[in-house]
């Protein structure tokens, strides 16, 4: 069964390959320029809402049927590519992120050095170009279709 995707990495549970994330979360905001009146309190002006930040640690394990190496290689290269890839939890698209930074937690290595466990932390950073949103209306229907 398939519990999401970033680009090409699926993450999925199955009775021979347990690909999934641990845990996750999402950290969103605004930004407001403050402005000082004189002789009362200082006023907010909404200026744009930041870019969404995603983070989610993901265990792989040779024991599940992942190769740890193979993964992290992976995910180095979507990294090093620099490029957006849509994202989706469960069947939900979150929209266009960057992979931005791994961290890798080696928690295993065989008898002969080879990393068998690793947890890995994924930082993904939203790509507003507005791309994204077009093709999902697209797809669903919803707007003119250049």
């Amino acid at each position: 069964m398939i519990v999401g995707a970033f680009g090409p990495v699926v993450f999925s549970v199955s009775s021979d390959v347990v690909r999934t994330f641990r845990s996750g979360s999402r950290e969103r905001g605004s930004s407001f320029a403050t402005h000082e009146v004189i002789g009362r309190p200082a006023r907010l002006e909404p200026m744009t809402r930041e870019l969404d930040e995603v983070k989610l640690e993901v265990d792989l394990n040779h024991d599940l049927g992942v190769s740890p190496t193979a993964e992290l290689s992976l995910l180095d290269e979507l990294m090093d590519l620099q490029m957006p890839w849509p994202l989706f939890l469960g069947p939900f698209p979150m929209g266009e992120y960057v992979l931005t930074k791994i961290g890798e937690e080696w928690k295993r290595f065989t008898r002969a050095g080879v990393l068998s466990a690793v947890t890995v932390s994924l930082n993904l950073l939203e790509n507003s170009d507005g791309v994204w949103a077009s093709r999902v209306k697209r797809a669903v229907g919803i707007g003119r279709v250049a």
